[in-house]
């Protein structure tokens, strides 16, 4: 097991690979993390795990905050993409059989993805549990892997649209086509969508709450939740619907 406690991580050199805490490989198994009260700023990646389809994974962050910072001055209407379209990312996670991740009373922003998970094998049995944190990117969740369980409670989460498109539609939670039997479980939790000028001026831009493209995967939602949607004026002012 390891432990980064009170620790402020920086990962901003653009020339070289910006991720603050990566861990990779094919050993990679029955390995637990916990990231506590540690502010990590990073310009491409907050926490990568590349479970190489390996098992048994744990990660818990704690009272911490991940922030992409690349020149984004107004965490409710920005988020970047790097340069790379799908290489922003708060936390991301690959090929995790059998696992467990837990983000807790924490804030990640300013990333494409909050939380994404990915790759051509099998994620099943993987659980994610977001309990009383702020989630601000163009998707909180974006999964591509097959039987993962989430579950968000207590939450705040924010789908920032700034893009032209021409073809941009995406939401607050994606479950992608390769997604199946995914469950996701929302509970007592806000969600804002939010296009700014540039994406409002796209007639084919759209955000949703959940955008879920597997038949097999679905949304169960409890308890009691809000949705706003909030759009910027062509002088850049937001007004909340």
């Amino acid at each position: 097991k390891a432990v980064l406690d009170n620790l402020t991580i920086k990962a901003a050199n653009p020339s070289k690979t910006r991720r603050a805490i990566g861990l990779a490989g094919s050993k990679i198994t029955k390995l637990e993390l916990d990231v506590n009260n540690c502010v990590i700023e990073t310009t491409q990646r907050g926490i990568t795990v590349n479970a190489d389809a390996n098992t048994g994974i744990v990660l818990n962050v704690n009272n911490s905050s991940i922030s992409l910072t690349n020149g984004i001055t107004n965490y409710d209407e920005q988020v970047d993409a790097t340069n790379d379209y799908n290489n922003s990312r708060g936390i991301s996670l690959w090929e995790m059989g059998e696992s467990e991740v837990n983000i807790i009373n924490s804030l990640i922003q300013g990333f494409y993805y909050s939380v994404n998970i990915s790759g051509s094998k099998s994620s099943e049995g993987t659980v994610v549990s977001m309990a009383n944190s702020t989630f601000k990117g163009r998707a909180a969740i974006n999964s591509w892997a097959a039987g993962v369980k989430w579950t968000v409670t207590d939450c705040e989460i924010y789908g920032i649209n700034n893009f032209g498109g021409p073809q941009e539609g995406f939401g607050t939670i994606v479950l992608n086509e390769t997604s199946a039997n995914n469950t996701v479980e929302v509970n007592n939790s806000k969600f804002t969508t939010y296009f700014n000028s540039t994406g409002l001026n796209n007639p084919n831009a759209t955000e949703f709450m959940f955008a879920i493209r597997n038949s097999s995967s679905n949304a169960i939602i409890k308890g009691a939740n809000t949705s706003y949607s909030c759009v910027a004026d062509k002088g850049g002012i937001a007004k909340h619907y």
